[in-house]
């Protein structure tokens, strides 16, 4: 009796507490929940179908079961990250995975990459301890859920108290020194109004003759 009710309840849309009520169950797609990853199958795929190597499954499943599956090598502060982080994720695709919006699967990958940046770089990464960093970086991919290096940076340089994470990046190989140069020297062009690869050949130069003197 007890399992045919439980079997009702869940055909309902709900479940069934420890009085035997009836609770409806949340909404997984308008409401997500901390800690889990049913809307990427359960809403998104489930009406978009972009299959195995679209955004819900290749990014939003993939990630999202990794980040859970390193929680516990996280401090404190890195758990709550891990946490908000991809609570801000999901509840940024609501909008599509409960049907109040239509989009395409190469849509929604674009605007998924677009809201990466604010939830990963403001939720404050940069202030995790260096620990942390290393966990995220190496089993959860940071640097692939951008659309590019260049993106990552660009991102980094937009939230305060984010320069020690960029240089442990660069440390770590993750990032070459060159991208800041290069943006660097972007902002000097603008500047002085000159053709860009002109300027580049005379920095490039100075580097050179510099580091050269500085070895004799």
């Amino acid at each position: 009796m007890k399992l045919a009710l439980l079997l009702c309840s869940l055909t309902l849309g709900g479940l069934m507490n420890a009085a035997g009520i009836l609770v409806p169950r949340k909404d997984i797609c308008r409401y997500p929940e901390p800690n889990t990853c049913d809307i990427y199958t359960q809403c998104l795929e489930a009406r978009l179908h972009c299959g195995p190597a679209g955004y819900p499954i290749a990014y939003g499943l993939k990630y999202c079961n990794k980040s859970n599956s390193v929680r516990n090598q996280l401090s404190a502060r890195g758990k709550e990250w891990i946490t908000s982080t991809m609570l801000c994720l999901q509840r940024d695709l609501v909008k599509y995975a409960d049907g109040s919006q239509k989009t395409t699967c190469g849509a929604l990958k674009d605007y998924a990459f677009s809201t990466h940046p604010s939830c990963y770089i403001d939720g404050g990464v940069c202030l995790l301890p260096p620990g942390d960093w290393e966990v995220i970086v190496k089993t959860v991919g940071f640097v692939n859920l951008f659309d590019s290096s260049d993106a990552l940076v660009a991102a980094l340089k937009t939230v305060k108290g984010c320069v020690n994470f960029y240089e442990w990046l660069i440390e770590q190989g993750i990032l070459k020194a060159i991208n800041g140069l290069v943006g660097f020297a972007e902002d000097v062009w603008e500047t002085l109004s000159i053709p860009f690869y002109i300027f580049i050949f005379f920095l490039s130069l100075f580097i050179f003759i510099s580091l050269f003197w500085h070895s004799t």
